[in-house]
C-alpha cells in the first residue's frame, strides 16, 4: 500500500490488473481528454508492464499507481505523480468510466496531495487539464489554485494550469 482515504486503497499496478487497466486505457471516454488514442489490448499490456518497471528503479519519479476501494480488490482507476519534462511534480488520475460520479478523483486527489507534502516532502505540484474536461476542472478547483489559460502546440488545445505549493514547515 502506498497510501489510503476513508474509502480507498492506492496500491502498485500489477500483471494481475490487466483486464481491468485495458477497461480504462481502451476506453475512449477516458482517453478523450489525455492526448492519447484509446489502447488496444497489447498496447495496454505494453504499458502496464513500463508503469510496473518504474517501481523497481532507484529515484524513481514516475509514479503510476492503482486506485481501489477498500472493500473491493477491483481497479477503479489510477493517480500518477511524475515529474514532466519541465521538472515539475505533475499529478493526474484516470477513473474507469463505471466508477464516474463516485468523487472517487476528488478523493484521491486530495489524499494525493498530501502523501506528496508531508511523505515525498515535494516542494510544490502542478496539474494541466485541457479545458473542455469539465469534470476535472471541478476536482482540481476544489485542491489546486487555478493558474492561467493557454493554447498547448502539442496536442492542440487549451488548458488549463493549476498549481499548489508545500506550506507545511519541513522539519531540518
Amino acid at each position: 500500500m502506498i497510501f489510503s482515504t476513508e474509502r480507498l486503497v492506492i496500491t502498485p499496478l500489477g500483471l494481475e490488473d490487466l483486464d481491468a487497466f485495458h477497461d480504462l486505457q481502451g476506453d475512449e471516454r477516458v482517453m478523450a481528454f489525455t492526448g492519447q488514442k484509446a489502447m488496444t489490448r497489447d498496447e495496454s499490456m505494453i504499458d502496464l508492464q513500463r508503469v510496473i518497471h518504474h517501481y523497481d528503479q532507484p529515484l524513481n519519479t514516475f509514479r503510476v499507481w492503482a486506485i481501489r476501494f477498500k472493500e473491493d480488490p477491483e481497479l477503479t482507476g489510477t493517480c500518477a505523480l511524475i515529474r514532466n519534462m519541465k521538472g515539475e511534480y505533475e499529478i493526474g488520475f484516470r477513473i474507469r468510466h463505471k466508477f464516474w460520479r463516485r468523487g472517487i478523483a476528488s478523493e484521491v486527489t486530495k489524499a494525493l496531495i498530501q502523501y506528496a507534502f508531508k511523505e515525498l516532502k515535494l516542494p510544490e505540484l502542478v496539474a494541466y487539464v485541457d479545458r473542455e474536461n469539465h469534470a476535472s476542472i471541478r476536482i482540481l478547483q476544489k485542491h489546486m489554485p487555478f493558474i492561467r489559460e493557454y493554447y498547448d502546440p502539442e496536442y492542440n488545445s487549451v488548458d488549463r494550469e493549476y498549481r499548489l505549493k508545500n506550506t507545511l514547515k519541513q522539519k531540518a
